[in-house]
């Protein structure tokens, strides 16, 4: 993704290596993500050892504003099993995680640490986060998530100037459908934000919207956008 001059990827092989988010500015790369001290360390990870537990990290986006950068991205760690005498990499879970950088004369600095924004229990897939913001701050991250079932629902998690999470998560969707792509977020000047996201249904994708105030609260359900097939919505 990218966001004015602020570039992402993920690095690292996840059958020889851990994934580590980076954020390029201006050409310098700085990595934004570390391992988790639950799983094994990287230094004993061997390529030739199919048993060894890692974790990928990926599907990152980024909101900056002046020089503040907030990045989120998702974590998932994994391992290799032994099925019908082949090896494969198995998912156990993800986690949305975020961190925040300033950026000043061409080179970015971490400020803080690596932070957990999905709140749901061990074993639920937390998936595809987006991230937006405004000038002062306030930012809020969404994602889709199987907490409340394999179809998986819309949750977002607000954010202070210093990238910290405030109150919990919010369920954004009713799980009337299952969630296709990657959900977006705008964030207005005061704080009050809007989520956008499709799902599926025996009809095709549809398309929705909801929006709340800066505290965080709905401003009334859900709405459907068009009553024909629509889906993969953008908003700003």
């Amino acid at each position: 993704m990218q966001d004015g001059r602020f570039s992402l990827g993920g690095g690292g092989d996840p059958e020889v290596d851990n994934s580590v988010m980076h954020v390029v500015v201006g050409g310098v790369v700085a990595p934004f993500s570390q391992q988790s001290i639950t799983t094994v360390p990287e230094v004993m990870m061997h390529p030739g050892d199919p048993f060894s537990q890692q974790e990928i990290h990926t599907s990152p986006d980024v909101a900056a504003a002046g020089r503040n950068v907030q990045l989120v991205w998702q974590r998932c760690p994994y391992q290799f099993v032994v099925q019908s005498q082949q090896v494969i990499a198995q998912l156990q879970s993800c986690r949305v995680a975020g961190r925040r950088a300033t950026v000043a004369n061409g080179t970015a600095s971490l400020a803080g640490s690596e932070v957990i924004l999905s709140d749901a229990p061990t074993g639920t897939f937390s998936l595809a986060p987006s991230v937006s913001g405004n000038g002062s701050g306030q930012r809020v991250a969404v994602w889709a998530d199987t907490r409340t079932g394999t179809q998986g629902d819309i949750f977002a998690q607000r954010l202070d100037a210093s990238g910290q999470p405030v109150g919990g998560n919010v369920q954004v969707s009713n799980g009337s459908g299952q969630i296709y792509a990657r959900p977006e977020v705008a964030v207005r000047p005061n704080g009050a934000f809007a989520v956008a996201w499709t799902d599926t249904a025996s009809t095709g994708l549809r398309a929705f919207v909801r929006r709340y105030d800066q505290t965080g609260q709905p401003l009334g359900p859900a709405e459907q956008l068009g009553s024909a097939e629509t889906g993969l919505p953008a908003i700003a």
